[in-house]
């Protein structure tokens, strides 16, 4: 899970694609009012998010179902 907010001066906005193209089933958020912090530009925004993560991510992974 990435959340990135665009308006960011620290890290490029665009970091999210690595971390898209290298984890498999990785969530990427983008809050686009939102700079290097968004837990504080966005704080409801940013919880609505994570909790939706958090309870969307009851899978269960199992040995070897990332190897290549």
């Amino acid at each position: 899970m990435g959340i990135y907010g665009d308006k960011d001066i620290v890290v490029h906005p665009k970091q999210w694609m690595p971390l898209k193209d290298g984890i498999p089933l990785c969530r990427v958020e983008r809050l686009h009012t939102a700079g290097h912090f968004p837990m504080l530009d966005q704080p409801q925004q940013f919880q609505e998010i994570l909790h939706d993560f958090l309870d969307s991510s009851n899978t269960t992974l199992t040995p070897g179902q990332f190897d290549g």
